[in-house]
């Protein structure tokens, strides 16, 4: 639209036939970007219409005539807002990352916010930087609410990824509200002590191995539209660059990279693509082992030739902090050792699975983890009846008869309540995450539920787990 608009400017600037000429290519060329990529529809465009002047006669009548009403209607908008996410009122000055500002300026307190105050907006290096520097500054926030999340399917680090290094060493977790983690400014900044282990140069497709080390690696890649792609860029969008990122378990994620996002640097490995994953690096990395990136690769679905294929990779390691005691603001339990005396019974029937462990899904035959485990699922004494269980327990069985049980926490399934028709069950799903850091050697995992205070024990969970605790 900004093309036709412009378009539109030169004819009335100059009105000779040229600019008519400009005017109609400025039209086809918002035509052909239009039909690639928002593909409005003539009803469309006419809703849009509609619903723009709509509102804005709404709101130029509630000026004119009842402005009691306007200030009613936005304290009852203020308070729907505030009651989505209930952010309690914090001492000193607060910024959200890494967008919903409407949740933070709802509930009252007082915002100090980074120059490019939503960060999926932070498409330069230079403007990741003016982000970085406020974070250092003297008038850095007090408070900060941070979630992670993208769009359009994004590396989900990529967002003010420059700026993560400074929360980790600037920001200790006090608290985890729904899927939000509050941070508080530390009176001592932890220095990182960042580390340049190499430099190289890659072509797009090649498969880069990320260097060993137990560190986690920050990553900065340097990639340059060419001259055709930047003549292109300012016409049209560029074709996309995906990354696809290999993990140490064997499973792979693929995402849509920007490359004046990535050149600021990301941190890479492990991968974080969850609030709670980004609460535990304060923790400690290790509690992060089965996050660690093997490889990457990069590549564009469009014109190669729009991009300079050859780019440099610069790994840095990092030191991050290790504050084993926050793992409890995130729901991490700890394993319990069942007493010989306690009578185990085995079910009769069981229905359910083990959806996800670890960052795999569908779950693997057979498990292994070194710090944390991650398992979440779905159980019912019978789908057929829906029937569910009180409680819901993992069962850790070692070869020396030893027993660990671990306690899960009840999730919504709706998805299984609308395959079996039995809405009881959309109650039946749990989640467990425990510290298995301590665990070495081989284990068999099973489901087990717990009723009038007897616990029995689903026959068809049995499953080879090896741990390497340190």
């Amino acid at each position: 639209m900004v093309i036709v608009l412009t378009g539109l400017l030169v004819a009335s600037a100059y009105g000779s036939s040229r600019s008519l000429s400009a005017l109609f290519v400025a039209f086809f060329v918002w035509l052909y970007i239009d039909s690639l990529y928002i593909k409005t529809s003539p009803q469309g465009f006419l809703d849009n219409v509609e619903k723009t002047y709509k509102k804005s006669w709404y709101g130029l009548n509630l000026r004119f005539k009842d402005k009691e009403e306007l200030v009613r209607d936005y304290n009852e908008t203020i308070a729907r807002i505030h009651a989505k996410s209930d952010f309690p009122k914090l001492q000193g000055t607060t910024d959200i990352y890494s967008y919903d500002q409407s949740y933070l300026l709802a509930s009252g307190n007082i915002w100090n916010p980074r120059p490019i105050f939503q960060s999926y907006s932070v498409y330069t290096p230079a403007l990741a930087e003016k982000n970085r520097e406020h974070l250092i500054g003297s008038n850095a926030p007090d408070n900060l609410i941070f979630k992670v999340q993208t769009i359009d399917g994004r590396l989900p680090q990529m967002d003010d990824g420059a700026s993560w290094p400074v929360i980790l060493s600037s920001y200790a977790p006090d608290r985890m509200m729904d899927d939000y983690l509050l941070l508080r400014k530390k009176k001592i900044n932890q220095d990182l002590s960042p580390t340049v282990v190499s430099k190289e140069k890659y072509a797009f497709g090649n498969v880069v191995a990320i260097p060993d080390g137990k560190k986690p690696v920050f990553l900065k890649v340097y990639i340059k539209p060419s001259f055709i792609g930047k003549i292109a860029n300012t016409l049209f969008k560029p074709s996309q660059l995906w990354i696809t990122i290999n993990l140490e378990n064997g499973s792979s994620r693929n995402y849509r990279m920007i490359s004046g996002m990535i050149e600021t640097g990301v941190l890479l490995s492990p991968l974080v693509e969850n609030t709670q994953e980004f609460g535990i690096l304060f923790g400690g990395a290790k509690y992060l082992d089965h996050k660690k990136v093997k490889s990457f690769s990069i590549d564009t679905k469009g014109e190669r030739r729009l991009w300079i294929t050859e780019y440099e990779v610069e790994f840095v390691a990092l030191d991050l902090p290790s504050q084993p005691e926050v793992l409890r603001l995130y729901g991490i339990e700890r394993l319990e050792l069942i007493a010989p005396t306690t009578k185990i019974l085995h079910a009769e029937h069981c229905d359910g699975s083990i959806d996800y462990f670890n960052g795999e899904s569908p779950a693997p035959a057979k498990f292994s983890a070194k710090s944390l485990l991650t398992v979440n699922g779905w159980l019912a004494k019978s789908a057929e009846n829906g029937q569910i269980p009180e409680s819901v327990k993992l069962v850790l069985s070692a070869t020396d008869g030893r027993h660990y049980l671990l306690k899960t926490r009840k999730t919504l399934r709706p998805d299984v309540g609308s395959y079996f028709k039995k809405k009881e069950l959309g109650a039946s799903g749990y989640e467990a995450t425990a510290d298995v850091s301590g665990l070495h050697g081989n284990y068999t995992l099973g489901l087990a539920y717990e009723e009038n205070g007897i616990m029995k024990l689903c026959p068809q969970f049995n499953i080879p787990t090896q741990f390497n605790g340190r």
